[in-house]
């Protein structure tokens, strides 16, 4: 794939399916509340790109947002998930994912919906903390030329996961009408966005495994396990949904499809995400520092528990043992020299198929893997 320099492509993939239509987040979005929650009937526009983004002139579809929060810090943004209406419903399907593990003492707080004006809401907590604040005013374009014409109205929301750390989602991310380098939530067919307003000194941190520098900003990143055959690339085994910000906050996408995160890259002023999920999930974690972020976001996923006195130990280990012999020569020599150990660390050397991970013992090198492992425990 050419690199275009271009949100569209770069960020959508449209140069593989060039007549795919893009839905973008309108401004003229209907809030409610019920029992707690706060929804919103978000108008999406469709457009095409042809150089530039052009209104497709089909028929606007809606989709349902949720906005709920848990405790003090913590704010869950879901877009048109059926089940988001009915407490229970969702209540199954979060102690049936693999990925929450909701720590004992957080639990859903109630917001309240307040209306300032006809065109201005925001959502309040127990202590009167402003979690939301939805705009519906038409934005103020900085008027530069008389041959600049008027931006389409876009979605403006900004969400204080503690009430009071602003996250901002991308409306106005552009140079001239059709140039998007930004749309502030969006979805195709099986995918959708979102981006986030980002400060010119702003840092990110996360992912999970990484083998480049630590702060992500500046970096374009695909999240999808694969093998990285070393440390010298940016493939990763281990990925994980979540970054936290220097701004003050954290995100932690609940989803374990393929997420693509731009990080001031495609566009130097934003965040941007990419999932190929049509319904995302998104936990907003508050708390400034990044300690408290990382606890509230163990407190979301679980916290680790209590490993084993081995663990501690001493770790014997190389890029890989091949065979039973190898392994044994090892563990007798350890033993005859007095030398410490708790772990021999095999890797991968076992395999039938060197790389392949079919998690088959090699019948010519492990000939008999039961009766290898009694010995290794005497």
């Amino acid at each position: 794939m050419k690199q275009a320099n271009d949100f569209a492509y770069d960020m959508l993939d449209l140069d593989r399916e060039p007549d795919k239509i893009v839905y973008c987040a309108c401004r003229d979005i209907a809030v409610s509340e019920k029992q707690g929650l706060i929804y919103m009937d978000i108008p999406f526009e469709p457009y095409i790109h042809r150089g530039i983004f052009r209104k497709q002139g089909g028929e606007r579809i809606t989709k349902r947002a949720c906005l709920g929060a848990y405790g003090a810090s913590c704010l869950r943004f879901t877009l048109s998930a059926a089940e988001s209406e009915d407490p229970e419903k969702r209540k199954k399907s979060d102690d049936a994912s693999p990925m929450l593990c909701f720590s004992g003492d957080l639990r859903p707080t109630p917001l309240r919906l307040v209306s300032i004006g006809e065109d201005l809401f925001r959502a309040l907590d127990e202590e009167g903390s402003v979690r939301m604040e939805l705009s519906r005013i038409p934005h103020r374009l900085d008027h530069w030329s008389d041959l600049q014409p008027p931006s389409d109205p876009r979605m403006q929301l900004t969400l204080y996961p503690d009430g009071k750390t602003p996250i901002r989602f991308a409306a106005y991310d552009q140079f001239f009408p059709g140039k998007f380098e930004s749309m502030p939530l969006a979805f195709t067919k099986g995918e959708s966005l979102f981006s986030f307003y980002a400060g010119a000194d702003e840092h990110f941190y996360g992912t999970g495994e990484r083998f480049g520098r630590l702060d992500l900003a500046g970096c374009t990143v695909t999240l999808e396990n694969t093998d990285a055959l070393g440390t010298n690339s940016r493939k990763a085994y281990k990925n994980i949904p979540f970054y936290l910000s220097s701004a003050g906050y954290g995100l932690f996408i609940h989803t374990s499809c393929h997420i693509r995160l731009s990080f001031t890259d495609i566009s130097h002023r934003a965040v941007q995400g990419s999932i190929e999920d049509g319904e995302p999930d998104l936990f907003f974690l508050g708390g400034g520092k990044p300690e408290r972020i990382l606890y509230h976001y163990r407190r979301l996923t679980g916290f680790s528990p209590e490993l084993p006195l081995w663990s501690y130990g001493m770790w014997m280990s190389r890029m890989t043992y091949i065979s039973a012999d190898q392994i044994r020569a090892i563990a007798e020599r350890l033993r005859a020299e007095s030398y410490p150990c708790d772990v021999l660390h095999i890797d991968t050397g076992y395999f039938e198929t060197d790389w392949i991970c079919e998690w088959d013992f090699s019948k010519d090198r492990f000939p008999d893997p039961k009766a290898f492992f009694a010995e290794m425990r005497r």
